[in-house]
């Protein structure tokens, strides 16, 4: 999650933030700032600043409404929504796109009060309860009724193993295939694991979701389960729009004509852009995408996050902005290429009316950098800082519309326009409660891979947090654990000196580069102190016959 959306998310929360000199003033609802969340601002302290000045609010407070459709007419599928329907039909019984969560669940539960409060998540969003038909037109969007609401229920099982086989569980379930036409498009289950303890399970279609769409399901659930299990049901403020609204209006005449004047925008930044990023790679690279993938995590010092920090409060830039160059970098030595061109995934709910919205809003922007072996690494920040607010001010085009009008040669192969992605996420300290229960989140890995390489990025009390997802049909794990390991080598030498020329930053530390040599030569030799022109002339007069 970048500034943007961070602003964004914080306003919806009713938290109000505002710039005095270099101070950040922040005021808040009794009882929404929490300590997770007050880390949080704190993490964010400097990019909040700089963005907050800049007039970056995040929102759009005096566009057009967006008004209330006829449940009656024929409704169809965002862009995002399209594109996925697409390859759901194309790949079919695929779980590329499903989005899971769990949370373990410790203390008195309340089960019916537990069922209620999902009854009620569906009723109060219609996306919950919506499948997918086509006919002669194409897909459109089918919403039920919430006494119908497709199946959508709370399922009670029971478990009995250890932790790695609950895992196991968790992972064989976040990957069943979803019927996109039958649904529903979203289970909740309640894992029975012991005597007052649960394990509460989340497995959603991204057709129908996002990362957002998460934050808002486990807030809301939170709210409704306090409520129902108090006696007292929560009262969450009426939604004034749904997601079907959101999908017929961003196709209407009044949304067009802006999105046409990006368009100009994003065909003139994209001019001549190359096809891919050529990567090198640890296997041939498939004729087409399986979407098998996997993750790696790398954890860098809290002292280099706060010199990186500081590096963006002093070039006015953020910690997204620095890191996205940092990473331009490294996609240049690795590919050879001058011409980067790296994605990056916002929210999409920069209308305040959309916050609390369940639904697919994500779009990705497309960040093209010229990476030049003579300029400095602040020189490249400058201009990642300058695309960056262009691609932010542009960002209403759907990132499917950008890509029918470049027309790329299509190669199942790859993804169109970027295969290689870059997020900023700040992610809160783990642990809370529910209502007298202790929730504690928990890691399963279900991993895909939608792209090449996806680089996320993520500020943690522990420090500077890096996760690369890959396609293991390219990838090897040994070499994205040694890319991580270059990148964090690179962001080192970057702290230090902001004016470095690119082509001397380092991406391998003393100990790799000690050990490439050893490798390469079985020991370590020292030589004189000469010209490689002297040693030349010295093997001619020792070998004058040699050919």
């Amino acid at each position: 999650m970048n500034t943007r959306e961070l602003i964004a998310r914080f306003r919806a929360q009713g938290i109000k933030l505002a710039v005095e000199g270099n101070e950040l003033r922040v005021s808040a609802p009794k009882g929404v700032m929490t300590k997770a969340l007050h880390q949080e601002i704190s993490q964010a302290k400097d990019e909040l600043i700089t963005l907050l000045k800049a007039g970056g609010s995040g929102q759009q407070t005096h566009a057009t409404p967006i008004p209330r459709a006829d449940r009656n007419q024929r409704i169809p599928l965002s862009y995002a929504q399209k594109r996925i329907w697409f390859l759901e039909e194309f790949e079919g019984g695929t779980s590329v796109y499903n989005i899971a969560w769990a949370t373990r669940l410790q203390g008195s539960l309340n089960i019916p009060a537990l069922e209620q409060t999902v009854a009620d998540l569906v009723s109060r969003h219609e996306t919950l309860r919506t499948t997918f038909g086509s006919d002669d037109e194409g897909p459109f969007q089918r919403i039920h009724d919430p006494a119908d609401s497709v199946g959508v229920r709370l399922e009670l099982t029971e478990f009995e193993g250890d932790e790695q086989a609950l895992r196991l569980n968790l992972e064989q379930h976040a990957v069943a295939p979803f019927d996109l036409k039958c649904g529903p498009l979203l289970k909740v289950r309640l894992i029975d694991t012991g005597p007052d303890d649960h394990v509460l399970q989340i497995v959603i279609h991204h057709i129908i979701s996002d990362g957002w769409t998460l934050g808002i399901l486990q807030q809301e659930l939170a709210q409704l389960y306090v409520g129902h299990s108090s006696g007292t049901p929560a009262s969450l403020p009426e939604l004034n729009l749904q997601f079907a609204d959101y999908a017929l209006w961003q196709q209407g005449p009044s949304h067009q004509k802006k999105l046409h004047s990006q368009l100009d925008y994003w065909q003139k930044q994209l001019a001549g852009v190359p096809a891919r990023l050529e990567l090198p790679a640890d296997h041939t690279r498939p004729k087409e995408q399986s979407f098998r993938g996997a993750r790696l995590q790398h954890l860098m010092s809290p002292a280099l996050l706060h010199s990186l920090r500081k590096l963006a409060r002093d070039n006015d830039a953020t910690l997204f902005m620095v890191l996205l160059a940092a990473f331009n970098v490294l996609l240049q030595r690795y590919s050879s290429q001058d011409d980067i061109v790296v994605g990056t995934a916002i929210a999409g709910r920069h209308r305040m009316e959309l916050e609390p919205l369940i639904g697919l809003f994500l779009n990705t922007l497309v960040m093209r950098a010229s990476v030049r072996d003579d300029m400095r690494f602040d020189e490249l920040l400058h201009q990642v800082q300058t695309t960056s607010m262009d691609a932010f001010a542009n960002q209403d085009l759907p990132f499917e519309k950008l890509v029918d009008a470049l027309a790329p040669e299509r190669d199942m192969s790859y993804s169109p326009v970027v295969q290689v992605l870059f997020m900023l996420q700040n992610t809160p300290a783990a642990g809370d409660s529910l209502a007298g229960l202790k929730a504690t989140p928990i890691a399963f890995d279900y991993a895909t891979a939608k792209f090449d390489l996806t680089l996320a990025a993520g500020e943690t009390p522990d420090g500077l947090i890096a996760e690369i997802e890959y396609a293991t049909d390219l990838f090897e794990a040994e070499t994205i654990s040694r890319m991580l390991r270059h990148y964090e080598t690179l962001l080192q030498a970057i702290a230090v000196s902001a004016q470095t020329t690119i082509s001397k930053l380092p991406l391998v530390d003393a100990a790799e580069s000690k050990n490439l040599l050893q490798l390469s030569h079985g020991a370590t030799r020292d030589y004189p102190a000469t010209t490689l022109q002297s040693l030349l002339e010295q093997q001619a007069a020792a070998t004058p016959d040699a050919e």
